[in-house]
């Protein structure tokens, strides 16, 4: 299935789900939030760079249903690189300067003020890098551990 097909199927998703559950409003707009910023290539400028983070959202829909809170789970997906990739001091931004003038580098202040302090939590936790400081492998991975956004 190609990139397209894949993210129309996620949006009719989210907005079929949206009209029976309000809540769902918070994926959208973390939907569009993350793909302003992720919106290059990888792997040598052959695959689009958000197809990473739908591609997580629909391997994850079937298990909607045993999930606690889902909203933030899919939330979290959504923007879980964006402070990585797109913070203060990282090289991603610095090279996609051009691409992202009019955007500013995402701290874990703006996912508050955009998302709140339980997502601005869960993706802390998955990011390998947030504010310009790198976290080392064994924080890294130990956040993910006790990280209960499931």
């Amino acid at each position: 299935m190609s990139y397209k097909s894949k993210e129309k199927e996620l949006l009719s998703w989210l907005k079929s789900k949206i009209e029976t559950d309000n809540t769902y409003q918070k994926v959208l707009t973390a939907f569009f939030f993350a793909k302003q910023y992720h919106s290059g290539t990888r792997q040598g400028g052959n695959i689009p760079e958000f197809q990473h983070q739908i591609e997580i959202m629909l391997d994850l829909i079937p298990f909607e249903k045993c999930m606690k809170n889902p909203v933030e789970v899919f939330t979290t997906v959504l923007l879980h690189d964006v402070v990585e990739d797109y913070g203060l001091n990282d090289k991603i931004w610095e090279m996609n300067l051009s691409r992202l003038k009019i955007l500013s580098p995402v701290m874990l202040s703006d996912i508050t003020d955009y998302f709140g302090k339980d997502t601005k939590k869960y993706v802390d936790n998955l990011s390998k890098s947030a504010d310009g400081v790198k976290k080392g492998s064994r924080v890294y991975y130990r956040n993910i551990g006790e990280c209960d956004v499931s």
